[in-house]
């Protein structure tokens, strides 16, 4: 009897039949059933035992049906996936696995073991654990037994919400020693017990790279077009002061004749203050004064600015077809911050900074428009850690020295009260802006 008539392989195209089962994991050739879905492999090929006449596969791009030389009828898995057949009118689920699947479920059946209410099971076609998760040390005692086998499966377990906190630092702990920005991780859910994160797919070589560290912890990473980019969060303390010579030499400060920045070395003070407590004291015995303290919260690579001044109108003549026109324009002046900071996922921080002080002068006025005078410079850092930045040198003593004859002075923000200090005019104290950028968690 030949080939052709020992079985007919008949193709067809149906309607897909929704079924729940248990997962197992099988090893050997098996009599199929409805109840048990059939696991193969990437790479693996199937004998199909008995006499079977006919042979129907809901998906064929997933696997396919050949004969040995022999006359024997064995599935052959093209991709992962599940999908039907019916053999000789009986029903039966194919789950195809990613290869090497079979091997990781008994290495875990085996650890799954050592821990109360968690055991091994397959989530959407990958090894995963399921059950309950109480302890924190459960946790870290798993991902050391992963990079122990070198065997990294997802957790589907449910955890207790008194150690999510803990749970989050360890992501983020994980993730920034390995320059990952850390995103948001979903756990708990009804829908899929699965933990997870999405990643952004505008750089998907980095966004594979995430998402195998991220293997590591046992969360599955999606790539998602619709997730915005997550970048980290700065806060920036600025501190705008007066301080006397004196206290700025301790802090390391040098006394500038012209616009000056440089990261503070605190070295000189005592190694049990920090840098807030000795602006603290300073101001308690009167070495230096606060005048605004606002503090910028700015996306990595974006914008913060600050400005503290008014404006005053000046009058813009201009000719049109032999008609003169008259309109008014507006000049800010005062003190404005301009913050560029920019952050990498291990912590390394670059900071831009533009600053600029001005003042009305109606010594040089014109046509009753007074003059502005203004210092305005930029400055670039690169901060391995938290440093403090100090500014100085914005405003000249000229200024200083010609300012008690003016009292519409007193009126700038911030600047109004630099210049009615007794101490400034006598040139014994000076405007520094201390700026300190540091990560948002």
């Amino acid at each position: 009897m030949g080939l052709s008539t020992f079985i007919g392989l008949v193709f067809l195209l149906g309607e897909m039949v929704l079924a729940s089962s248990s997962v197992q994991s099988p090893m050997q050739p098996q009599v199929l059933s409805e109840e048990t879905p059939l696991l193969i492999e990437i790479g693996e090929e199937w004998p199909l035992q008995g006499s079977i006449k006919k042979i129907w596969i809901e998906n064929k791009k997933l696997l396919i049906a050949q004969l040995t030389a022999k006359g024997n009828l064995f599935l052959k898995p093209l991709t992962t996936g599940q999908s039907y057949i019916r053999l000789d009118g009986r029903l039966q689920m194919v789950k195809v696995l990613p290869l090497g699947s079979k091997r990781k479920f008994q290495i875990w059946k085996k650890i799954s073991q050592q821990f109360v209410q968690i055991s091994v099971d397959y989530c959407q076609l990958q090894v995963c654990l399921k059950g309950s998760l109480f302890r924190i040390e459960d946790y870290r005692r798993l991902l050391s037994l992963m990079q122990q086998h070198q065997s990294y499966v997802l957790l589907a377990l449910h955890v207790d919400p008194f150690i999510i906190p803990d749970l989050e630092q360890e992501f983020k702990l994980y993730m920034r020693q390995r320059g990952i920005t850390p995103n948001r991780v979903i756990f708990n859910s009804v829908s899929d017990p699965v933990w997870s994160t999405s990643l952004t797919a505008t750089n998907l070589k980095a966004s594979e790279s995430s998402a195998v560290q991220l293997r590591h912890l046992g969360i599955r990473a999606q790539q998602n077009h619709l997730t915005p980019e997550i970048r980290d969060n700065i806060k920036v303390a600025v501190r705008i002061m007066e301080i006397n010579k004196n206290f700025e030499r301790r802090i390391g400060v040098q006394w500038p004749e012209s616009y000056h920045a440089e990261v503070l070395s605190l070295s000189q003070l005592e190694p049990e203050k920090s840098f807030e407590l000795a602006l603290l004291a300073a101001q308690r015995n009167g070495e230096a004064r606060m005048l605004a303290s606002p503090t910028l919260i700015s996306r990595s690579g974006e914008l913060a600015e600050f400005f503290a001044g008014g404006e005053f109108p000046i009058r813009i003549h201009s000719h049109k077809n032999s008609q003169r026109n008259t309109s008014l324009q507006w000049k800010k002046y005062g003190i404005s911050l301009k913050l560029f900071p920019k952050i990498d996922p291990l912590g390394q921080m670059s900071l831009k900074i533009a600053s600029e002080v001005s003042s009305i002068d109606y010594s040089n006025k014109v046509d009753d428009i007074p003059a502005l005078q203004s210092n305005r410079v930029s400055s670039f850092f690169d901060l391995i850690e938290n440093k403090t930045i100090a500014i100085s040198g914005l405003i000249k003593n000229e200024v200083s020295q010609s300012s008690a004859g003016l009292p519409w002075l007193k009126d700038i923000p911030i600047l109004g009260s630099l210049f009615s200090s007794r101490s400034f005019q006598n040139l014994q104290s000076e405007l520094v802006i201390f700026v300190t950028p540091s990560l948002m968690e």
